[in-house]
């Protein structure tokens, strides 16, 4: 059951809807929202109608451009035909608009007691959470991390304790760092579109039938919870440029580029290039045999062989054969064997974010997500995490694809690769013998979700999430 169901129009998003969505949940409230709630596949519509139907009120947000749609409205009236039955239920708030303008489409509402967005987003959230607070299953606001960090650490061993704090060093110095990250691969293979999935926000604009990229171009990323990133995207390599403009290109990059955390070799899955294999000894020689601990592999438009599963299979293990043997060519096969390669699916269109199933209907997301956390460098590894790391538990009110959902593999990757980085490496306070205090864990609302994780994935999530507020407060 949900708390609240937002209606909403999508202009409204991005100025008020989002940030009032994050103060919500950051309260303890469970939001229907589209951008959190709905999954690949879902059917909107459907989706929408059991979002109301299993939320126990319904914030509606009357804006002009709400009132000018159709589909909001459509919302409202079910909300309207619950409250026939269930009492109270439609919590409006108004966005620039008049009392005029809602009683000229909603006379019922107009004389209703109603919160306004002109208060601010506190405000507003302030009166959503007094109208829910006699509801029955409605948590209490989250305890301040400071607060919950001072309790975990009162039923902690010394060991624990330093290991902890040792911990809170490390994402404290990594919140002033960035990291870079580099596409490289020929022009419309959809490099921009596979970074924007991967981090759920449009980070590189993509072009979907004519070159995206003319020269080589570096992309600030913007600040996300104090951590920024940069983007370094690359023209049409391998394809239609000459060897001698290929090794230019190249030559600028690393002229550009002081440290490249990660770099993306990207290609079609249905596009097997004979110049691949030149490009991958090029970057050899200009980077050295070491970029390659430092590179993921991508094969995107894997949705092509959606009707085809055999071919589909087919094609991933001869395109992963073949760009295995031209990296092998320059950097040797003990080096090509351990790059990652992964097959993603993306719709290429820069306002949807989704990934697209695989053939075989795996999820990538996660795959790729663990593949550049375990090849990133050590310096851009933990920056990396605490940009991604709300996404890890879905509640990233910016994202529109939705949580990683990494499976137990892919959260192994990230502990392993955390360990060595010296990140909660201490026995004390992971392993089966660690005995944290999960009971007491457990007990803080809003820290832990799911309740009950009880391994060392799950204990890395919970102090994340206090650290990076007690260091960068929102």
């Amino acid at each position: 059951m949900w708390d609240l169901f937002i209606s909403h129009a999508s202009e409204d998003k991005e100025e008020f809807v989002r940030p009032l969505a994050r103060e919500l949940q950051e309260r303890g409230l469970r939001i229907w929202y589209d951008e959190h709630s709905l999954s690949l596949g879902d059917s909107l519509q459907e989706s929408i109608y059991k979002g109301l139907a299993e939320s126990r009120f319904g914030v509606v947000v009357l804006s002009r451009h709400f009132l000018a749609k159709q589909w909001p409205q459509r919302e409202l009236a079910g909300l309207t035909m619950r409250e026939q039955s269930a009492g109270k239920i439609i919590l409006p708030v108004w966005h620039g608009v008049s009392v005029e303008d809602v009683a000229k489409h909603f006379p019922t509402l107009a004389d209703r007691l109603a919160t306004d967005t002109a208060n601010g987003v506190s405000s507003v959230a302030d009166a959503i959470q007094r109208a829910v607070a006699g509801s029955p299953g409605v948590p209490a606001r989250r305890p301040p991390p400071g607060k919950v960090l001072a309790e975990l650490m009162h039923d902690l061993s010394p060991a624990q304790r330093k290991a902890l704090q040792n911990a809170r060093e490390v994402f404290r110095d990594a919140n002033r760092r960035s990291f870079t990250l580099v596409l490289v691969g020929s022009a419309g293979v959809g490099k921009s579109s596979t970074v924007n999935t991967l981090f759920g926000r449009q980070v590189s604009r993509p072009s979907k039938y004519r070159v995206g990229t003319k020269a080589p171009k570096r992309f600030e990323g913007g600040e996300f919870e104090g951590i920024t990133f940069s983007l370094v995207d690359t023209p049409g390599l391998g394809a239609t440029r000459s060897e001698a403009d290929d090794y230019a290109y190249l030559r600028e990059i690393k002229r550009k580029v002081r440290r490249m955390d990660c770099m993306f070799l990207v290609a079609r899955l249905d596009e097997n290039r004979p110049a691949e294999e030149r490009l991958a000894a090029q970057i050899t020689e200009i980077f050295g045999e070491e970029i390659w601990d430092r590179t993921v592999v991508v094969f995107t438009f894997c949705d092509v062989l959606a009707h085809d599963v055999p071919e589909y299979t087919r094609q991933l293990k001869e395109r992963t054969r073949h760009v295995r043997h031209a990296i092998a060519g320059s950097a040797g096969r003990g080096v090509a064997g351990k790059v990652p390669i992964i097959p993603v699916a993306n719709s290429g269109q820069a306002s949807d974010l989704k990934p697209r199933p695989l053939p075989t209907g795996e999820p990538w997301l996660g795959a790729l997500y663990a593949a550049v956390f375990s090849r990133i460098s050590d310096e851009g590894a933990v920056p990396f995490y605490l940009y991604n790391q709300r996404r890890d538990t879905g509640d990233d009110p910016f994202d529109g694809t939705g949580a990683l959902a990494l499976d137990a593999g892919q959260r192994q990757v990230v502990v392993d690769r955390m360990r060595n980085l010296g990140v909660f490496r201490h026995p004390h306070l992971v392993g089966a013998d660690a005995r944290f205090p999960w009971e007491r864990a457990t007990r803080l609302p809003g820290w832990l979700e799911p309740a009950g994780e009880e391994d060392d994935y799950g204990i890395f999530r919970l102090m994340t999430a206090i650290f990076r507020e007690l260091i960068n407060p929102r």
